[in-house]
């Protein structure tokens, strides 16, 4: 039976190895801004309004995804095998559940990077909408950029964020790679801070390859539907993503007769993309940073 608390806090151990990478990413984009806010406000606040992305995030995103993809992947064989009664055999290795999340991020690392620097880049606009509501001087607003209390919660955010996205990845890894047929369940933190989204969908079990219909809440109300494919599914809207602490269990499934269903075929199933996204290698994703994004580089 898997072990949510176990689980949880095998996570906050990565997020504390990872959550201090990220602020120094954080760091350094904001102060590369503040060198050119204070020579020239009125220019940097328009060149905000670029693309922008630190030049260590991609590899770091790579390192953390790699490392809690392969926690998620073992965590799940664990529990697929003892739940098959088996002890070994037709299970992967580490070595094809790294390719299999390389693969992911492939497809997906170009996206990942923009969407948190676009974070990034949205704190310093609040930061200057601050300045001007309350007609704050250079100084005062840069020391408000500066307050490092902001930027540690936003990047333990971040962190927890794509470590539960990537550990369900390796979850997801993991399921294909067995020989025999499964479904899914979502399974929440379940305590006073699982968002009431998660708790109407927590036990809800699909097919391997369908979705979770995860409603959409608008402060008490339900405004729209997310099809995620996991916990912290990208494709699904921020507020059903950002801080999740949920993941996805896999199950085999059995006959009439108790007996495990095995693939009609010897090719497992594949991780559905997230949404419209294209496949890029990782020499193509340097090259579209380099063309279509201001690049941040440490001091």
């Amino acid at each position: 039976m898997p072990n949510t608390r176990t689980y949880l806090q095998a996570l906050t151990k990565l997020e504390d190895k990872y959550q201090p990478k990220i602020l120094a990413q954080i760091k350094a984009f904001r102060k590369a801004f503040i060198e050119q806010y204070k020579g020239n406000p009125s220019i940097a606040a328009q060149q905000l309004h670029l693309p922008h992305v630190h030049a260590g995030l991609a590899e770091l995103l790579q390192a953390m995804y790699s490392e809690a993809g392969v926690f998620g992947a073992a965590l799940t064989t664990r529990e697929l095998k003892a739940s098959a009664g088996r002890k070994g055999g037709g299970f992967g290795r580490n070595q094809r559940w790294i390719d299999a999340v390389n693969a992911f991020l492939k497809k997906h690392l170009l996206n990942l990077v923009q969407k948190i620097s676009e974070t990034m880049r949205q704190d310093i606009l609040r930061v200057l909408q601050k300045a001007v509501d309350e007609s704050l001087s250079i100084n005062e607003t840069v020391k408000e950029m500066e307050r490092e209390d902001l930027m540690i919660a936003r990047s333990r955010v971040i962190a927890r964020t794509e470590l539960v996205r990537a550990s369900n990845v390796g979850h997801a890894v993991a399921a294909q790679d067995t020989p025999y047929e499964v479904n899914k369940k979502w399974s929440a933190a379940r305590d006073h801070r699982t968002r009431h989204s998660h708790r109407d969908i927590n036990g809800h079990t699909v097919d391997e390859l369908d979705t979770f219909p995860v409603p959409v809440y608008d402060g008490q109300n339900i405004v729209g539907t997310d099809n995620m494919q996991y916990p912290g599914d990208a494709s699904a809207h921020p507020s059903n993503t950002i801080n999740c602490r949920c993941r996805v269990l896999y199950e085999p499934k059995r006959d009439s007769e108790g007996n495990l269903i095995m693939r009609r075929n010897a090719t497992a199933a594949t991780v559905v993309p997230m949404h419209r996204t294209t496949t890029h290698t990782f020499e193509q994703i340097a090259a579209q940073l380099k063309a279509r994004i201001v690049m941040i580089t440490e001091p």
